[in-house]
């Protein structure tokens, strides 16, 4: 009981003194506000004073607040300087805007309908009711909704199988490669699997190589202009072009994969890619190293038959950190692997990219993806297997879809529908992602018609009877190495028959050569100028200089109109400071001297307190 009665009673001590401190500097403070709210003895006075007091306390923080503010959102001056720094050459991404072989899916027809069918059932059980036509549906919006259905099923097949058998093999499209004048091939190049581009190759340039402005030159093959169907029957319009159907206008048809794949009114490469049915060439990315291509929107897209030249501008801008209005980073990024190519038998290719501000949106898309659905999107980048993807099917439902997979399917699409709409606010979240210093492309094209009638001859002898005829990928003797092609299956040689297995190059051949069964080198003639020519593509893709220009922003506080301005601020916050400095020492003295007299008045009243005592026994023993 005694050492609570002595704790409280320091307590109150201790307030004592600080209310007698605070009280006497009050008192004798040169603050006018604190001042009178001490002196004065009216209550009224005092809660008036308080209010200034407050008031002013309140308006100098704001003053203070606001003027950080300001400073921290100074202007910044720009300096730009011509030809200030050496240009870097870009990464360059090709991807072919038909994603299939058009030779191999005419000569190899039946081994894919037999895929579909044995595989899939041409997804007969999938979608039921939404591929019915609806009613007072007219038949031109119906077929239009079922091109989308057709395309899901497009990307089902994209994160469930591996279709690289029937895609662009780079050292197929390659007819010749050379960057600032030596020689290049396909092992310059690095394959990403994207499910708009399915097949897509992005060359890097060596850092051996002095940057030019010979820059990156290909002659590409595109394989992409053999379709040709022979049509029979009615006459109907379908996109723009006169289709034939063989003898059904029966619109309860049109819902069934098989019926658009083998009517051939319509290709596979045109339910992959419905928008662009019309194109035969390559789009062409470009962006910087250790970034991802898909992310870039400096993209071209160049048909077949012609020679482009793409001249590009470079110029670097390095940005200010400025707290409170923007933000970068400067060090390294970190690294995010992405999935570049996947197949069925669970092997992973992955690939490193700098994880900057598109890298950032993408992780939280796919987190919310993995939230509310359990899987990720084959729509965006990844970084686990296929068998996360919301859109994977494994093979033992591939004919028939379980109540799981199609839940997993329209979550996917429901989510990914939110999260897009979402897609600017989240790029202004992560906006401090972005580099610091960043590199700015501006390109122009020049094309015309290529190869003409004088450059046939020349084309034909280098491309066609020596690099095409001296090729062989896909020989029927690796069979086992693919998917659909699967040459070692006894029931696709039967199908195909073995004098009809032919490697990719020889399919291709056949059809240059007007379908001929054999050719040589000394068939020239037999070629197909026109289809020679809507299959080739030339492309130079180079920087104009070899010097940059660089924007680089400064603070506006290094300049003297600044500085003059800021050593004002700074000498009136330096001065408060000091004086700040001195009323806070001067409190601690008042402090501790009063808290020293204090004890001492207490040390005195209690040595009274025991004479009394002494004094008042001694009376008692007298008396006694």
């Amino acid at each position: 009981m005694t050492r609570k009665s002595s704790g409280a009673s320091k307590v109150r001590r201790g307030a004592r003194t600080a209310y007698f401190v605070l009280e006497i500097y009050g008192k004798n403070s040169s603050l006018h506000g604190l001042y009178h709210l001490f002196q004065s003895k009216d209550m009224t006075r005092r809660a008036f004073w308080l209010i200034v007091l407050l008031a002013a306390t309140t308006a100098g923080v704001y003053h203070t607040v606001m003027s950080i503010k300001r400073y921290s959102a100074m202007d910044t001056f720009v300096q730009i300087q011509d030809e200030a720094v050496p240009a870097e050459f870009p990464d360059i991404t090709l991807c072919r805007v038909k994603p299939f072989s058009e030779s191999l899916l005419i000569h190899y027809d039946k081994v894919l309908d037999r895929y579909f069918d044995t595989k899939w059932s041409y997804f007969n059980n999938w979608f039921k009711e939404e591929r019915m036509q609806k009613p007072n549906e007219s038949n031109i919006a119906y077929k239009h909704r079922l091109s989308v259905i057709f395309e899901k099923f497009m990307k089902i097949v994209w994160a469930s199988e591996d279709f690289r058998d029937l895609g662009m093999f780079i050292d197929s499209a390659l007819l010749s490669c050379s960057y600032e004048g030596q020689k290049c091939d396909h092992r310059n190049f690095s394959l990403i699997r994207d499910p708009d581009g399915w097949y897509c190759y992005s060359f890097s340039p060596s850092g051996d190589v002095a940057v030019g402005t010979e820059g990156l030159k290909l002659d590409l093959f595109t394989d992409t202009s053999f379709y040709h169907p022979v049509f029979e029957g009615t006459i109907v319009q379908f996109y723009g072009r006169d289709v034939k159907i063989h003898g059904s206008e029966n619109m309860s048809d049109w819902n069934s994969l098989d019926f658009f794949l083998n009517t051939h009114w319509r290709s596979l490469n045109q339910i992959a890619e419905p928008i662009i049915t019309q194109s035969n060439g390559f789009r062409v990315i470009l962006h910087d190293s250790g970034t991802h291509p898909m992310m870039s929107l400096d993209s071209l897209e160049f048909e077949a038959g012609v020679s482009a030249a793409v001249n590009i501008g470079q110029m670097f801008v390095i940005r200010q950190q400025r707290l409170g209005v923007s933000d970068c980073i400067k060090k390294p990024f970190e690294q995010v692997r992405y999935v570049t190519n996947f197949d069925n038998r669970g092997k992973l290719e992955y690939r490193s990219y700098d994880k900057q501000q598109d890298e950032q949106v993408i992780q939280k898309k796919q987190e919310e993806l993995m939230s509310q659905c359990g899987c990720y999107s084959h729509k965006y980048p990844f970084e686990s297997g296929m068998e996360t993807l919301c859109y994977h099917v494994p093979d033992s439902v591939k004919r028939t879809p379980t109540k799981e997979v199609m839940q997993r399917i329209n979550c996917h699409d429901r989510v990914v529908a939110e999260v897009d709409k979402d897609t600017y606010q989240l790029l202004r979240k992560y906006s401090k992602f972005e580099p610091c210093r960043s590199a700015k492309l501006d390109f122009f094209n020049n094309v015309y018609e290529w190869p003409k009638t004088e450059d046939l001859p020349s084309v034909v002898n280098k491309y066609v009877l020596e690099t095409l005829y001296e090729r062989t990928d896909l020989l029927p003797g690796d069979g086992e190495h693919h998917s659909i092609l699967n040459f070692s299956d006894p029931d696709i040689v039967r199908l195909v028959g073995k004098d009809k297995i032919v490697s990719r190059q020889t399919a291709t051949l056949q059809q240059l050569f007007h379908g001929a069964g054999k050719f040589s080198r000394s068939s020239w003639r037999l070629v197909n100028n026109t289809r020679l020519t809507s299959n080739l593509l030339r492309l130079n893709i180079r920087l104009m200089k070899t010097k940059s220009k660089l924007i680089q922003e400064h603070p506006s506080f290094l300049y003297p109109e600044a500085l003059s301005e800021i050593g004002g601020v700074c000498g009136l916050w330096l001065g408060m400071c000091v004086l700040t400095l001195f009323e806070l020492l001067e409190i601690a003295y008042l402090f501790f001297s009063a808290n020293s007299d204090l004890q001492q008045d207490n040390d005195s009243s209690s040595q009274g307190v025991t004479a009394d005592a002494k004094l008042e026994s001694e009376v008692e023993s007298t008396q006694i």
